[in-house]
């Protein structure tokens, strides 16, 4: 039976944890209530403990990655202002990339091409948060993350990496500065890992 926790938020519930339920789903209000929490200095040591708590189990469950995916995809709808979208969306690439580094090895050859493909979306087809910022650091983030699926992957899972890179966002007139940037970091990145 998986315990219960409650996450208390300025003096109120926001929302019980129920790790089975809510790692399995595809809901992202729980990962937004636990970075609320975490976040809140007048949050209560044991809420901010409990929030914390989830979100290592979010990272160590293997189905914790749709979770991760929505708050990227939906930081600007959950925040009043860019900034905290911000914070939120640099979060859940820090999950992201963890779980990545945890879980990996244990995905099979269809769910590392699905992982490939969402993460290479979130470059190709950014949310709203990736596009309207100016953070190096939410860029720099997605780089390595994309860096890490391409050391693993790249030429044999993934022979079209330069084609993806190159073609469809460096040469892409369409494609914005941020884009690029995340591009070049990409093989920056790739070429100092490698050699």
């Amino acid at each position: 039976m998986f315990k219960v926790q409650e996450l208390a938020y300025s003096g109120g519930i926001i929302g019980k944890l129920d790790a089975r339920k809510t790692i399995m789903s595809s809901d992202g209000n729980q990962v937004f209530a636990a970075f609320q929490v975490t976040l809140d200095p007048s949050s209560t040591r044991e809420a901010r403990h409990n929030a914390e708590s989830y979100l290592e189990r979010l990272k160590s469950a293997p189905s914790g990655l749709m979770n991760i995916y929505t708050v990227v995809q939906n930081a600007h709808v959950h925040c009043s202002d860019l900034e905290s979208a911000e914070v939120y969306t640099q979060l859940a690439l820090s999950i992201l990339d963890d779980w990545m580094k945890m879980h990996w090895n244990t995905l099979s050859d269809p769910d590392q091409q699905k992982v490939r493909n969402d993460v290479l979306a979130l470059l190709l087809n950014p949310p709203p948060t990736l596009v309207q910022s100016n953070s190096k650091a939410l860029r720099s983030k997605l780089a390595v993350i994309l860096c890490n699926v391409a050391e693993r992957t790249f030429p044999q899972q993934w022979p079209t990496l330069l084609e993806d890179l190159v073609s469809n966002v460096w040469l892409n007139a369409a494609a914005t500065h941020s884009q690029r940037e995340v591009c070049i970091d990409t093989l920056e990145y790739l070429v100092t890992d490698c050699v």
